[in-house]
């Protein structure tokens, strides 16, 4: 009797383990889900040179992901290449438009050199955040730094105010709180403007004047911008 009970017993966990076998191996969405939600990416550079000239550019470019926000991404990166956004973007036309980039460069300047880095700085289940480092040497050399972050849910880059629930001049009173290592051309708060905002992990980033840079990085302590954030991100 009790040898049957356990025989039963046994039968019993078999027939689940082979429903759940069942069910994974007949329903490929369930083991890919949790992948589909993450960018998946692979890096492009190109390196060239002229008489008096240079261009150089490392890409990380997302090949894989939600419809909506790699369009946002591809996008963003054809503007960051200073091109206007051609009929199709994706890992076939790439190459092409960094060549494309780095020939209007070349034609438009005749010494000096621009450096531009483009890469994802954080991905999580709602948003995706890439920056930007472009270095232009010539006479003087000037940086642009930017940050952008892209919904998921519809992949436009999420605004100020979709961010901060604070006023611009309280961000700004942030960004000058924070601003070690920033060259700062400026005597306080009130001459700071905000520019693009995006969360990375642990700090968010607004872009914001600085002394020979077009835009750079200010980097707020999450502790320190946690008051002043959208209920959303906290």
């Amino acid at each position: 009797m009790l040898f049957a009970v356990f025989l039963l017993s046994l039968q019993t966990q078999m027939n689940k383990i082979i429903l759940l076998l069942f069910l994974l191996f007949s329903c490929p969405s369930i083991r890919v889900v949790a992948a589909q939600d993450f960018m998946t990416t692979e890096v492009y550079s190109l390196r060239q040179k002229s008489d008096r000239a240079s261009f150089s550019a490392k890409i990380e470019f997302p090949l894989q992901g939600g419809r909506a926000v790699l369009r946002g991404v591809r996008e963003w990166i054809c503007e960051m290449l200073l091109l206007d956004n051609p009929k199709q973007i994706d890992e076939s036309t790439i190459n092409a438009l960094l060549r494309q980039s780095c020939t209007q460069f070349l034609h438009e300047t005749e010494s000096g050199s621009r450096q531009i880095e483009i890469y994802r700085s954080f991905e999580d289940e709602r948003l995706v955040t890439y920056e930007l480092l472009v270095t232009d040497k010539g006479t003087e050399t000037w940086r642009s730094e930017d940050c952008v972050s892209f919904s998921k849910r519809d992949g436009h880059r999420l605004r100020v105010g979709e961010i901060f629930k604070c006023s611009e001049r309280q961000i700004c009173e942030l960004m000058w709180a924070n601003r070690e290592g920033i060259p700062v051309d400026a005597e306080g708060p009130q001459d700071l403007c905000v520019g693009n905002v995006g969360i990375t992990d642990g700090w968010i980033v607004v872009i914001g004047p600085a002394w020979r840079f077009t835009g750079a990085g200010y980097r707020i302590r999450f502790e320190d911008a946690e008051p002043y954030l959208q209920n959303i991100w906290k």
